[in-house]
């Protein structure tokens, strides 16, 4: 929860700051704009990242946990059920990769408001 808030904090003042710039200058405008959609950018490629590798490593330990429990049926139903949700997990996450990128396409302007 301190991640959350410290990101939150971080965007509201990026633009704050970018809300004051427009007052007085067009050409600081673009540049607040550039550097905010930059880091949303950065966000998004550091969470997408994250999100496909822990699910890779998952994948792995709990297959490994699924190979090795021989006879424990509890042990091999949750290694099973492990392996199940990370591979939900990853379908959804890349559903949600089709869905930035259909709101979003390359080359677009992330905030055409506010030019």
């Amino acid at each position: 929860m301190k991640w959350g808030k410290q990101i939150s904090m971080v965007l509201a003042t990026m633009l704050l700051a970018t809300i004051a710039t427009a007052q007085t200058n067009s050409t600081a405008l673009i540049v607040a704009r550039d550097q905010i959609c930059n880091t949303l950018q950065s966000i998004y490629d550091l969470l997408l990242y994250i999100a496909s590798g822990l699910g890779a490593v998952m994948i792995v330990v709990m297959g490994i946990a699924w190979i090795t429990s021989a006879e424990d049926s509890k042990s091999r139903t949750r290694a099973k059920e492990a392996v199940i949700h990370v591979i939900v997990g990853l379908i959804i996450v890349s559903i949600a990769v089709v869905l930035v990128q259909m709101v979003l396409p390359e080359g677009s302007d992330c905030i055409d408001d506010w030019a």
